[in-house]
């Protein structure tokens, strides 16, 4: 039984490192077999985005899905892009809100992809799957056993799945914001068996997780309690290059009408689109509005936690940096080749300029001249690398992750007991009111060429 156990951890390590099925990775290291420990994994378990690390959540799963099914992009031969999809869904938006929790510093939410940036809904798959003209099947159940009937249903197909879970509900989260409700997040499910279920995050390596932990996770969301996403044929036919032509200029209008406000909600007028740039913008130096950052955010710990928040939305939140901008500029530049129009590729250079814009709100939030400031920059990205590069089950991770949350939580801490002195404050709410309305200045008229050159 013991022997037992410590295989069970040591093929989980493989299958987690690996990306091999179970029995795959049993096979290799049962020494009860006369296959050597070291042997390498099977090719053809694996597709061609497999040991790369992800750069947003719905586009790195799509990615996977799709490179499994063999459809591949038109304008190049090879598998879709995360920057051709994130295009194809929409691309880019912008919202802004500021949520105060019972027992918790108030809470700052920016969104700067098309709403909802996160998946609370399966819209951003399914309009990219519509637009590619690929058919894909939606799965939901309010009930555990058809759940893991489902998922064993779909996978018999010998394809990747998208699942819906429950960020903080999963083994290898570390986190304290349980409390604060269900977060919707999206793993690729490779295998799933008795004995371990193989899973896709924004890792590189795969993850490994137990049945019961994954139904959990799933069962935890309240409006997408046990979704699954697949594609619905065995055999998907790749788009045409006139069929991703008409996408990418469908795309291009829903970008546009997003960046005017096309997600605003009835009472939430200026929530959504640059609008929300607009007013993050007026409420960085507004002193008598409560909402406004002189009184929310406040120097100690509430400034500290709302800049932290804000850089982490905006640079670590799986956007590929820079608010989705730089990503979206690399969709611009695959449309123009789409499009064979220059005007979309000046575009992508504008859009280029406009991450190196949102790279001067995000160095104004977390100035190198702040000495606490820089270093809370350093341990965001630190964090990321650490969980994307290595996985979130690795040793690194498990050394340093914890380590990191640790200091920043100390950081907090001190910048409550010792804060800015109001005039570093005021500083620091001046350049980020100025750097947010040279964004909207500039998005704006982009928005505008966008709305054009899909016209043309």
């Amino acid at each position: 039984m013991t022997r037992d156990k410590d295989l069970k951890r040591r093929v989980r390590a493989r299958m987690s490192k690996t990306g091999e099925r179970y029995t795959t990775a049993r096979r290799h290291l049962d020494t009860r077999t006369d296959r050597a420990a070291s042997a390498e994994p099977n090719p053809a378990e694996s597709s061609p985005h497999a040991g790369r690390r992800g750069r947003h959540l719905d586009t790195h799963a799509l990615a996977l899905v799709l490179d499994a099914a063999g459809v591949t992009a038109p304008h190049t031969d090879a598998p879709f892009s995360e920057a051709m999809l994130l295009g194809l869904g929409g691309g880019l938006g912008a919202a802004y809100f500021v949520f105060e929790y019972k027992g918790h510093l108030p809470h700052l939410y920016i969104e700067t992809r098309r709403h909802p940036q996160y998946p609370y809904d399966a819209n951003f798959l399914s309009t990219i799957a519509d637009r590619l003209g690929l058919a894909i099947r939606v799965d939901e159940t309010g009930g555990a056993k058809t759940a893991a009937k489902q998922i064993e249903a779909a996978l018999a197909q010998k394809r990747p799945v998208i699942a819906w879970v429950d960020r903080n509900s999963l083994p290898y989260i570390a986190t304290d914001e349980r409390d604060l409700g269900p977060i919707p997040h999206l793993v690729v499910v490779h295998d799933h068996n008795p004995e371990g279920v193989t899973l896709s995050d924004l890792a590189a390596p795969r993850v490994v997780i137990t049945p019961e932990e994954l139904a959990a996770a799933r069962a935890r969301l309240r409006k997408a309690k046990h979704r699954l996403l697949g594609l619905a044929s065995t055999a998907p036919a790749s788009p045409t290059r006139a069929a991703l032509a008409d996408a990418v200029r469908a795309s291009l209008r829903a970008c546009a009408d997003e960046l005017s406000g096309a997600s605003a909600r009835a009472g939430y007028p200026n929530n959504f689109g640059l609008a929300a740039l607009d007013k993050w913008a007026a409420l960085a130096t507004d002193k008598r509005d409560k909402k406004g950052w002189p009184t929310a955010f406040r120097t100690g710990a509430r400034l500290y936690t709302g800049l932290r928040l804000a850089y982490h939305w905006i640079e670590t939140a799986g956007t590929g940096g820079r608010g989705f901008r730089a990503m979206y500029s690399e969709f611009l530049d695959e449309a123009a080749m789409v499009l064979d129009q220059p005007e979309v590729a000046a575009l992508a250079a504008d859009y280029r300029a406009i991450a190196d814009r949102w790279g001067t709100l995000t160095d104004a939030l977390l100035p190198e001249s702040v000495p606490r400031l820089a270093e809370t920059r350093a341990l965001l990205h630190q964090r990321q690398r650490t969980f994307c590069d290595h996985g979130p089950q690795s040793q690194q991770a498990r050394d340093a992750i914890p380590a990191i949350d640790a200091r920043l939580a100390t950081l907090a801490d001190e910048m409550e007991s010792d804060p800015l002195s109001e005039s570093q404050a005021s500083a620091i709410y001046e350049r980020m009111a100025a750097a947010l309305r040279d964004i909207v200045a500039a998005e704006t008229d982009a928005a505008e060429r966008l709305r054009t050159v899909a016209a043309e």
